[in-house]
């Protein structure tokens, strides 16, 4: 059972489990620790409660910050004070007491095995990015810059004929689109960049009124959407939240999980399916219009339609 709770909360559950469990497994997210730890991975953490746990540099703390909680690693101490950062930020976190110290990292869950922070190798990498902070979170950040750039050019001309069957041919796709379950959860987490939400419940929920597919290349999840009626109108249904990996945009992906997610609706009932898209996003907005989507200002009262949006219906009668 996944566990949502405020700073104030966790701390009293630390109090009450201090000296009953030696270890906590927490669920984090955010993208500032990465790649050392991802988003929606989980985490084995021991109290640091009086002192008994010594946090040295290098180590990868859980501390209290503005009645807010984070996981970053140390990379200074000086007596009861202690100055740490994601190894992804810009900056760091300021004087950190050691009273506002909650826990230690000392393990790291990633693809079904447990990463030992603590083993000799580990420590030594940590000491290494905790010494090289300074340089390296401009090196993070001038790689992230050029990823930036890289990948707008390749938006550019992703949906280029040319371009997809030269990816097609090289890339040999062998898609399928199903409904999600359960044990998807991380594979989907990491598509929709969904580190603090409870995914399974969300597949819970979508299913009473519609379908959560996901789209897979080769047995690894690659794209996803969400086709649901509206309470208020069960024959009128709505598309959202289509996703795509980037460097397999332009293959057919979001085309085979729009017919799919078209095909679950008629047969479940609808009258219409409808959906937004950003007016810059031409890419989409031509998927939308070849699997028969039109443009129309007559859209559900229940949505604000911004500005920069087109509404697209689909009439699923004809």
């Amino acid at each position: 059972m996944n566990l949502f709770c405020s700073t104030k909360e966790f701390e009293e559950l630390c109090r009450d489990v201090a000296g009953k469990a030696d270890v906590i497994r927490l669920q984090v997210k955010g993208g500032s620790m990465f790649p050392f730890i991802r988003s929606g991975e989980w985490v084995d953490v021991v109290l640091c409660k009086d002192g008994e746990r010594s946090v040295r540099k290098g180590d990868i703390i859980l501390f209290r910050k503005a009645e807010s909680l984070y996981l970053h690693r140390v990379i200074k101490a000086k007596g009861d004070l202690f100055i740490a950062k994601g190894d992804q930020s810009f900056g760091h976190d300021g004087a950190i007491p050691t009273e506002d110290i909650i826990a230690k990292v000392v393990a790291v869950e990633r693809g079904g095995r447990k990463i030992d922070l603590c083993s000799r190798s580990n420590r030594t990498v940590s000491v290494f990015i905790a010494n090289a902070a300074s340089i390296l979170q401009y090196m993070f950040l001038f790689s992230r810059k050029i990823a930036s750039l890289s990948l707008a050019a390749i938006y550019r001309i992703q949906h280029l004929n040319i371009y997809r069957d030269i990816a097609k041919k090289i890339l040999k796709p062998d898609i399928s689109v199903r409904e999600a379950s359960a044990e998807d959860e991380e594979g989907m987490r990491d598509l929709f960049l969904m580190g603090g939400q409870d995914i399974r419940d969300g597949i819970a929920k979508i299913k009473k009124d519609g379908f959560w597919l996901v789209a897979e290349n080769r047995g690894k999840i690659v794209g996803g959407l969400t086709v649901t009626s509206l309470e208020k109108d069960p024959g009128m249904w709505v598309i959202f939240g289509l996703e795509v990996k980037p460097l397999l945009r332009g293959i057919g992906i979001g085309q085979k999980l729009v017919e799919e997610a078209l095909e679950r609706a008629k047969t479940a009932g609808a009258r219409e399916i409808g959906l937004f898209v950003n007016k810059k996003n031409i890419p989409a907005l031509k998927l939308y219009q070849k699997a028969g989507f039109s443009i129309s200002d007559d859209f559900p009262q229940e949505f604000n339609k911004s500005p920069d949006e087109f509404y697209l219906s689909f009439s699923a009668r004809h």
